[in-house]
């Protein structure tokens, strides 16, 4: 008798401490990304941490984090799977997830969005939001850049200034006012831009191609050669990746940014490369094939450049021009690439000319 009261009495207690403790302490928070790239400093403020704390390589981002990064600073998040968000330098951004809606809040700042299609399930999309505009993007390059116009102002739309740029795709901007969209907008297409200046009417612009190859360059994160040792290992996997596509009878692929030879090769990391060539529809298939050498030119070449070079590649294949030989392309932002055999093999920033 007194081990079946012991038992019930134990159980009993449980099930008050059950009741009694709140939902909340059981809850996990929801995994939003991870960070793949971090120069410079960083910090997150988590509801369940009691003040922020700092920002590391690979640390996963969680669902209403805040991101504040300092000065001279870049940060890139593979948002999904689906979505890179690269911050720059005194910016602050929190990430809120809906079914079928992840939102990037950006408070004030500049922040890259390169949003894969291809990744995406059937009516998921991608939510900017500012202060003062909002806009939903698929398979689309966006920057947005937020400034506060005035302290005085307070913290209402009326503050701030919202520039949204898009480099491909098309996008929709609409003013934000109490929380939903306002008015028209005005619809952007790939190398044009939208100043929103609280809540006045949106002044539109073309940038010229030197422009737009300005502002995406001022989104590639400084970059150092990595030692041998730790690009050795890269390049085997690469010259073992190229045999089998020989042995597959698959010619002329365009290198894929999966095995690209950023930082130390993690799956983050190389999922966050793939995200960013899959932004073209026409290249999300493709395989790798490279040497050495056109490991370092990807590796050289912001993401905008990369998904650039490798349109023009697969505008050469289908088009019916010669896949021998050797060649050159000049990128919009002025870096020129040699090619061989369609393949990248090195380019002026490589030779110290860009």
């Amino acid at each position: 008798m007194q081990r079946i009261y012991s038992a019930s009495t134990a159980l009993l207690a449980f099930v008050a401490f059950v009741v009694a403790t709140p939902s909340a302490a059981f809850a996990q928070p929801t995994k939003a990304g991870v960070v793949t790239t971090l120069h410079g400093t960083a910090t997150v403020a988590r509801v369940s941490l009691s003040q922020p704390v700092p920002l590391k390589f690979k640390d996963d981002v969680f669902v209403q984090d805040r991101l504040n990064t300092g000065d001279d600073s870049v940060a890139r998040i593979l948002l999904g799977g689906k979505a890179i968000v690269t911050v720059r330098e005194r910016s602050s951004l929190t990430i809120t997830e809906v079914p079928g809606v992840s939102t990037v809040n950006i408070g004030v700042g500049r922040a890259a969005i390169a949003v894969a299609k291809e990744r995406m399930k059937p009516g998921e999309t991608i939510e900017i939001r500012t202060p003062n505009a909002v806009a939903s993007i698929r398979g689309t390059i966006v920057i947005v850049e937020v400034d506060q116009t005035t302290a005085q102002a307070g913290p209402g739309p009326a503050a701030f200034t919202t520039r949204f740029t898009v480099i491909t795709g098309e996008v929709l901007v609409r003013h934000l006012q109490g929380g939903q969209p306002s008015g028209a907008g005005v619809t952007l297409s790939a190398n044009e831009q939208a100043r929103f200046t609280g809540l006045t009417p949106p002044v539109s612009r073309r940038l010229t191609p030197s422009e737009a190859g300005e502002l995406s360059n001022s989104f590639k994160a400084t970059k150092t050669d990595p030692p041998a040792a730790a690009i050795a290992p890269l390049i085997t996997h690469a010259q073992a990746l190229a045999t089998d596509l020989v042995n597959s009878a698959i010619a002329n692929a365009v290198p894929s940014a999966t095995q690209t030879p950023q930082d130390n090769g993690s799956p983050d990391k190389r999922e966050d490369l793939a995200v960013q060539q899959a932004t073209s529809t026409t290249i999300a298939r493709e395989t790798f094939a490279a040497t050495a050498a056109t490991a370092r030119v990807w590796n050289s070449l912001s993401p905008i450049e990369r998904q650039e070079l490798s349109q023009v590649i697969q505008q050469l294949k289908t088009s019916g021009s010669p896949t021998s030989g050797l060649g050159s392309v000049t990128l919009t932002t002025g870096t020129k690439v040699i090619l061989q055999n369609l393949t990248p093999t090195i380019t002026n920033s490589i030779l110290g000319g860009h």
